[in-house]
């Protein structure tokens, strides 16, 4: 198990897809500060990259005079070659499925480099996860890097202003969102803040964790399942989302995970790839553009929560199919597509995953689990999984 107080935050940062003793979760922390990043450039000859190439990609942060090196190679576990889009209409129905062509997609993992006090040479201090919306002279690009341990987020000014805590500060910039990016660190999110709301939820009465009430988790036993080949990562640690609770309700399954931390006990020797399944509701839908922005973010969660896995488990993440729903809610349930209502519509989470998870149990696939994305929550209930085997069922709202 892996404990990483954010990889990435809200939606960006960004989204992953296990949760681990399944306590229940809340919106991180305001931030403290952000930066602008400065000066951005890919060194190659003629400032541009496909989706084969390696690289490296400089830049800095305002205000500051680090200067920081993303040595980068293609990430081709990411997009799984038979890899496609399926488009539901409101009432449910498949209105297209699309191949996705790996050549469109320009995603890329490496290490990170910055120069030390005093010396010329570059020093390797972390790892970095990047993809490139737009290369060329003015490259804009999200993603995240580690530095010394402290992740760096980096999200579209765009993206940024949709995502931001309220309290979040605004960058201090009049220009257009989509052509400046902002980097936020773990480090710079408050270690402590009271939100009234929170109060008012916790007060309304609930259990300590919200998996209790899956009817999955509520019947699962944990001894009936000897070889548990993939550990749960905690949602917290890749949307930074914080885990306010020890206690794993009905289902850690019934278990205290603490004395796992750490164990990489039952994983693979051989780096192996964990296909995925993702599928968003109309609420995640409409809150962007279009749906190839919806399927860029996509990839852009994936690509970073991957790398939690692989340097913990030895297993990288590979999208093998994404289900993207109508913007427009449906007026009343489908039954096509049940888990698809908006969030004024009383549906809890759990509800709408046990709904999730009926609809994906009607088809046959090899992925290892599969995750439904949504704004709406329940409270303050915003993440759910089902626990304790390989194939895991997720639920996650933002």
């Amino acid at each position: 198990m892996v404990s990483i107080r954010a990889l990435l935050a809200s939606t960006l940062s960004v989204a992953s897809l296990i949760q681990d003793a399944a306590a229940h979760s809340a919106q991180r922390n305001p931030l403290t500060a952000i930066h602008l990043i400065d000066a951005p450039s890919l060194n190659t000859p003629t400032k541009r990259c496909q989706y084969h190439s390696s690289f490296d990609l400089t830049f800095s942060l305002d205000n500051t005079q680090q200067q920081i090196r993303l040595a980068l190679e293609p990430n081709h576990d990411i997009l799984h070659h038979d890899m496609h889009v399926n488009y539901l209409g409101p009432d449910g129905s498949l209105r297209e499925s699309q191949r996705i062509n790996r050549h469109d997609h320009k995603v890329f993992r490496g290490a990170s480099f910055i120069r030390r006090d005093g010396q010329s040479e570059w020093t390797k201090v972390g790892w970095a996860r990047i993809t490139m919306h737009r290369d060329g002279k003015d490259p804009v690009f999200q993603g995240a890097f580690r530095i010394d341990g402290d992740h760096h987020h980096i999200m579209t000014g765009k993206n940024y202003r949709r995502l931001k805590h309220p309290e979040d500060p605004l960058p201090d910039t009049d220009a257009d969102p989509d052509e400046y990016m902002v980097v936020w660190r773990d480090s710079d999110v408050m270690s402590y803040y009271f939100d009234p709301q929170d109060l008012k939820r916790d007060t309304a009465g609930r259990s300590s964790c919200e998996s209790q009430s899956l009817t999955f988790n509520a019947k699962y036993d944990p001894n009936a399942f000897e070889d548990v080949r993939m550990r749960a990562v905690s949602p917290a640690s890749l949307f930074g989302r914080q885990i306010d609770s020890g206690q794993t309700g009905n289902n850690g399954a019934g278990q205290n995970l603490v004395a796992t931390i750490g164990s990489t006990q039952g994983c693979p020797t051989v780096r192996k790839i964990a296909l995925v399944g993702i599928a968003t509701d109309c609420t995640y839908t409409a809150d962007f553009n279009d749906t190839q922005a919806v399927r860029q973010n996509i990839i852009d969660l994936v690509n970073s929560a991957s790398e939690v896995y692989e340097s913990s488990f030895n297993i990288s993440l590979g999208i093998q199919n994404l289900t993207i729903s109508d913007r427009d809610c449906p007026g009343s349930t489908s039954d096509l597509a049940p888990w698809n209502v908006g969030c004024n519509s009383n549906l809890r989470i759990s509800d709408r995953l046990n709904l999730f998870s009926e609809w994906r149990g009607r088809s046959n696939d090899a992925n290892a689990f599969w995750t439904l994305l949504s704004t709406c929550n329940t409270n303050s209930a915003v993440g759910l999984a089902w626990l304790g085997q390989e194939l895991q069922w997720v639920v996650f709202s933002f």
